[in-house]
């Protein structure tokens, strides 16, 4: 949800899925059904929130519900 919420790039976990086999590990499922430019602009901010450990954090401190 960080991702979404902070950087505006959606993401799937494993579990959307169905089961491949990967229990106890993480994963993130990317969807590359757009033009180039949209993806590449999503793997930079990607590689942006990767680096952001503090606004990882005080988003989950603010404990909000991240669902509607």
């Amino acid at each position: 949800m960080f991702l979404l919420f902070q950087y505006d790039v959606a993401t799937m976990d494993r579990k959307a899925f169905g089961r491949i086999g990967s229990e106890n590990r993480h994963f993130l499922r990317l969807s590359f059904a757009t033009d180039l430019a949209s993806l590449e602009l999503g793997i930079q901010r990607i590689a942006l929130a990767s680096k952001d450990r503090d606004g990882f954090w005080k988003l989950f401190r603010e404990g909000k519900n991240l669902y509607y």
